[in-house]
């Protein structure tokens, strides 16, 4: 769950949703012994792994953020050294590419940042798995070890997503819009041809919705422009009911990113949708 954050931004450096004033991050706090801050951190990278999978974000980079020079940082050298080595670690052992850079950790601890390019081809970071020698120390935290001794937990952040809004600007961006069938607010847009195909439509959009489908009828106006409302709208799939599609319950349909026509029977159609939706693809399938 994202929780909100706000942060006293200046107006020069906000910019539409990559950098706001209040943000939904996405951030847990994982507590451990020393010997497991590694599985953890292995674990982090495996979610943030698989997630930018999904959302196709197959471009990122890996940057091991280091400390620099200067007596800013907080923690004694042997933390950092310790930190330091099991986030290189965890990411050798993962096989990823990863670069090194000095002076880019936080003041109270080193880093893993995940990179990505945005539209304007300038890097942001989203995901970050992080050390932090502050709060276990300002809360006095303590566990008992298999030594029976009271020994000082491990912090690690752990965001796999970061920021939603600045996550959100980058996958509009990079879709220009058009959004993968699974994430589009509405995935199916049902256009009746006239008033006598209302019915239909509405069973129609009645039978996706039953699969989880948000599927929504448009009535009013010409066909051509309802058309072009959801073209405008960006929605994944354009159902459309006339005469012939009721007589022999099928229903026409038109994919706007890749131009696509068909002509399927209803369970047919709502079968392609369910599985473009549930399989989370990019784009659309290819009808029959």
């Amino acid at each position: 769950m994202a929780c909100p954050l706000a942060r006293s931004e200046l107006s020069g450096v906000l910019g539409g949703l990559s950098r706001v004033r209040q943000i939904g991050l996405d951030d847990a706090h994982v507590f451990c012994a020393p010997e497991q801050a590694g599985a953890e951190i292995e674990l982090a990278l495996s979610a943030i792994e698989r997630c930018y999978g999904v959302l196709g974000l197959d471009d990122r980079r890996y940057r091991l953020s280091l400390r620099g020079a200067g007596g800013r940082y907080l923690g004694t050298g042997e933390q950092w050294v310790h930190a330091q080595g099991e986030l290189r670690g965890a990411l050798e052992r993962r096989g990823l590419d990863f670069f090194e850079a000095e002076g880019e950790a936080a003041f109270y601890g080193p880093k893993i940042d995940v990179q990505v390019a945005g539209a304007h081809g300038r890097e942001e970071t989203v995901s970050t798995v992080q050390f932090d020698f502050t709060q276990p120390e300002r809360f006095g935290l303590e566990y008992t070890g298999e030594d029976g001794r009271r020994h000082r937990p491990v912090m690690i952040h752990r965001g796999v997503l970061g920021s939603m809004e600045r996550l959100t600007a980058m996958l509009v961006e990079r879709f220009e819009g058009r959004m993968p069938p699974w994430l589009s607010p509405r995935q199916v847009a049902v256009l009746p041809v006239g008033d006598p195909h209302r019915d239909g439509a509405g069973a129609l959009r009645d039978r996706l919705v039953d699969e989880g489908i948000r599927a929504e009828v448009l009535s009013g106006g010409s066909l051509g422009g309802r058309i072009r409302a959801a073209r405008v709208h960006r929605d994944p799939y354009v159902a459309i009911v006339g005469d012939e599609e009721l007589a022999d319950a099928t229903v026409s349909v038109l994919v706007p990113r890749s131009g696509q026509r068909a002509r399927v029977g209803h369970e047919q159609f709502v079968r392609r949708v369910s599985a473009d939706v549930r399989g989370r693809v990019l784009r659309p399938s290819a009808l029959p």
